[in-house]
């Protein structure tokens, strides 16, 4: 007779709750033992800063002012204000910490882990600034015209030194836009002056 054919392995579909454990419990178990097991404590030093209009009396000692969760005031405008919320995401903010700062070191100490800490020792520009814009976030509410600076990292005291020199940068910023607008306006008012002897 016929020989009989040797049986063979059929792969059968997935089933629903199988497809739900793939997709859905196991990225939530891999996630969950991440933070629970292995995720570094993350600290976050947090500041809010208003810049003032010209007009202001209030004064405007920024990194003085600092302390937590404290506000600090910086004089100038609307213009300046979101002058000051580009430059703390920018490439500029990450130098200047850096003549001050081990920036590196910061986002690399020993109590990191694996996934969440700068992985390079000597990052370029490009990749710093990455990093630096996953560790520092800035949020402005446009209804009370105050900017809210979030800065994290693996200690406590880094957190906060990184926040008072950004705010220390932010106050020398507008301080450079409010000495460019005073000299143009002593520059005018001497055009004026001259025209007026002229005439």
């Amino acid at each position: 007779g016929p020989a009989a054919s040797a049986p063979r392995a059929t792969r059968r579909p997935l089933g629903k709750m199988q497809w739900f454990a793939l997709i859905v419990l196991l990225p939530t178990l891999l996630v969950g033992t991440y933070y629970a097991l292995i995720a570094a404590n993350l600290y976050e030093s947090e500041a809010r800063y208003l810049v003032r209009s010209r007009a202001s009396s209030a004064p405007s000692g920024a990194a003085g002012m600092f302390s937590g969760g404290a506000a600090a005031a910086l004089r100038g405008g609307a213009e300046e204000m979101r002058a000051v919320n580009d430059f703390l995401q920018s490439n500029d903010a990450v130098a200047g910490l850096r003549r001050s700062l081990d920036l590196v070191g910061i986002w690399r100490r020993p109590e990191s882990d694996l996934l969440s800490r700068l992985w390079w020792e000597e990052p370029e520009a490009e990749r710093l600034r990455r990093y630096f814009r996953r560790r520092v976030t800035v949020e402005f509410d446009i209804e009370t015209n105050i900017a809210t600076l979030r800065v994290l990292a693996f200690r406590p005291q880094d957190a906060r030194d990184v926040a008072e020199q950004l705010l220390m940068l932010s106050e020398q910023l507008v301080n450079r836009f409010s000495s460019r607008t005073q000299a143009d306006a002593i520059r005018v008012a001497r055009q004026e002056v001259v025209i007026a002897e002229a005439r």
